[in-house]
């Protein structure tokens, strides 16, 4: 009877067994496939670095920002959003390449339907998007060009921070006139780049935290920002350099703020950074890795929030699907404090995760931006209990919603950058 029983239980053992074996080969196949894709990535992005170089001292004087983000941060509606009200500001003018437009004409549909933006999906294309900004006088453009560049892809490639050192790539250079391209790739050193080379080209990048997933995943942003900042400065060092510190403007924007978890804790922008990144790494930015006055914090929310009826409390504008919407009706509400009448810092920002569909407003908010951070004091407690988090939310149209501090980042990165640019080094070839 016991030899029985073992022999019964034996196999459904060998049957998890089994099961387990398949569950990790099937993992190691995704993760072989990322790894191609990325490295068909990095290829492409490596030949549009080349042809967009630019020096510290000898380039254009044109202001270049890029982007950062991890999975799930909301890079893909952050950046339709601030299209959108940039495109509604009267201190701005901004074109967009072809592919850029159609990027913003798809997402902004999208949005305006209610529905967020899908994820990035891994593909073995990659596009670079360029919005080109410049602040206007009536109708006349006035100073330096700002060119934002960013890459449309998964929130894993910017991850993929250390695993550009294992993959080499050739690039043949279409300015050597009359070369064959068999001899062009011979003159061309073995050189591959990544993300990390897209940021050191840049004078300023903003870095979008998600406070969702670090709360779920722990330390992750202290591991990934730590190895990013470590690599960065390796690169970014010159010969006969004294200090290592990086000289990029960098705009730390943690994103979902209009998420009841986090606004009912009504903290300043700094405090939700350090809650993010960790208190060490976030001392870390002043003691080690960044010049004084390069680096600010920002709160900010793509979707943002709508006043309810009696204009006294701010409401949340994303409908979960278990959760009753009551914007247009009179049932008594739970108590709220009082509110500012109007968020300040304006812009549109990214609210949420890209992960879930995009809900789009069907009304136009208004694109006020502010030279200032004004978050905590327009961030305060609320009782409202916190809605679950649920897959696919929408977003409410028939509110006019507040998105908060989109334009805002931009603006302080170009500001600081006129006033004292940085040195752009060329990336290290390996």
């Amino acid at each position: 009877m016991k030899r029985s029983s073992r022999n019964q239980v034996s196999i459904p053992k060998q049957k998890t067994a089994i099961n387990q074996f398949f569950a990790i080969t099937q993992s190691g196949r995704k993760i072989m496939n990322n790894n191609n894709q990325f490295s068909q990535l990095r290829t492409a992005l490596t030949e549009w670095l080349e042809k967009n170089k630019q020096t510290a001292i000898t380039g254009p004087k044109d202001i270049r920002i890029g982007i950062w983000g991890t999975s799930g941060s909301g890079k893909t509606t952050y950046l339709a959003m601030l299209y959108y009200a940039l495109l509604l500001s009267k201190d701005w003018q901004v074109t967009a390449d072809s592919e850029a437009r159609q990027f913003v004409t798809k997402s902004i549909n999208g949005i305006k339907a209610g529905n967020f933006p899908p994820a990035t999906q891994p593909t073995e294309n990659l596009n670079i998007f360029t919005y080109t900004l410049g602040r206007q006088n009536s109708y006349a453009i006035i100073g330096p060009k700002v060119v934002l560049n960013f890459i449309d892809a998964p929130g894993g490639f910017y991850e993929d921070i250390h695993s550009i050192h294992s993959t080499k790539v050739q690039i043949a250079e279409p300015s050597i006139k009359g070369a064959s391209a068999e001899t062009q790739l011979g003159q061309n050193q073995d050189n591959s780049m990544g993300i990390m080379d897209y940021l050191l080209s840049c004078d300023g990048i903003i870095f979008l935290l998600d406070p969702i997933r670090s709360k779920e995943e722990g330390n992750l942003y202290w591991r990934l920002l730590f190895d990013l900042f470590m690599e960065f400065q390796e690169k970014s060092k010159q010969e006969n350099m004294t200090n290592a510190r990086l000289q990029q403007y960098m705009a730390f924007c943690v994103t979902k703020v209009d998420k009841e978890e986090i606004w009912s804790q009504g903290k300043e922008s700094a405090d939700l950074a350090k809650d993010v990144m960790g208190q060490d790494l976030f001392t870390s930015l002043e003691t080690g890795f960044c010049l004084e006055n390069r680096y600010k914090f920002y709160s900010v929310a793509s979707i943002g929030r709508y006043l309810d009826k009696d204009g006294k409390s701010w409401k949340e504008a994303v409908i979960y699907s278990d959760i009753l919407d009551t914007s247009n009706t009179s049932e008594p509400q739970p108590p709220q404090p009082a509110q500012p009448s109007q968020p300040q810092g304006g812009g549109y920002g990214e609210g949420y995760d890209p992960d879930a569909p995009l809900g789009q407003p069907n009304t136009t908010p208004s694109p006020s931006s502010s030279s200032e951070d004004d978050w905590g004091s327009l961030n305060q407690a609320s009782n409202t209990p916190e809605p679950p988090s649920i897959p696919l939310p929408t977003i409410n149209t028939k509110v006019q919603y507040e998105p908060f501090n989109v334009i805002t980042p931009i603006e302080w990165l170009i500001d600081s950058i006129q006033k004292n640019p940085p040195s752009r080094p060329q990336p290290k070839q390996k």
